[in-house]
Parts: structure tokens; sequence; C-alpha cells
């Protein structure tokens, strides 16, 4: 399980994305609508926030412009997460050829 199952994915589904430099996470989008996806293992719901060992994919997604708080959820299979990917892109209007342009000065 990592991101590249979701990355094969993304593909199939000609979903235009950008990995982060050092291959973490994959972003969809562009500011200020994006989605980010990435793997975790801490359980967010336990007040010490342990690491479970059992990893899964963290889809955050946000309309910057609207708030600042951005939504967020888990998925434990690639199709799980592809099923959120989509749902984050209608609900933000992002279409499947949109990608972050990363500038360096």
């Amino acid at each position: 399980m990592d991101l590249k199952e979701i990355e094969k994915l993304l593909k199939k589904k000609v979903i235009m994305y950008k990995k982060s430099y050092d291959e973490s996470e994959v972003s969809i989008g562009r500011y200020p609508k994006y989605i980010i996806v990435y793997m975790a293992d801490i359980d967010y719901t336990l007040p010490d926030y342990p690491h479970t060992g059992l990893f899964y994919w963290i889809v955050s997604w946000n309309d910057w412009k609207k708030s600042s708080t951005p939504k967020r959820n888990q998925a434990y299979t690639p199709a799980e997460a592809i099923k959120i990917i989509k749902q984050a892109m209608q609900e933000l209007g992002i279409s499947k050829n949109t990608i972050q342009e990363t500038l360096f000065f």
C-alpha cells in the first residue's frame, strides 16, 4: 500500500496531478481550489494521536477563498480514495486537466 497505487488510478482515470518534491503527496487542482492526497498511520480520533502502524490515505481539499479550514476524509483502499477525490473535484469544480503549478524564484 503506497501512494503509487493512487497515481496509477489517477493516470487510468486521466486525472492530472502533481507530485510533491519528496513524493510524499500528490495534488490536484490549483490555488485557491485544490486537493492533496497523502498517507498516514495516525489515529486522530484518540486524544494522544497514536501511530497505529496501519497506513491509509488522507484526502484533504478546500477552496481557500471561502474557508480557512480544509475538509478531510480517509480511505483504506485505492478505490475509496479515488471516489473521495472525484467527489472533492466535483464539489470544488476542478476539471480533470487542472494541476497546481509550482513557481521557483
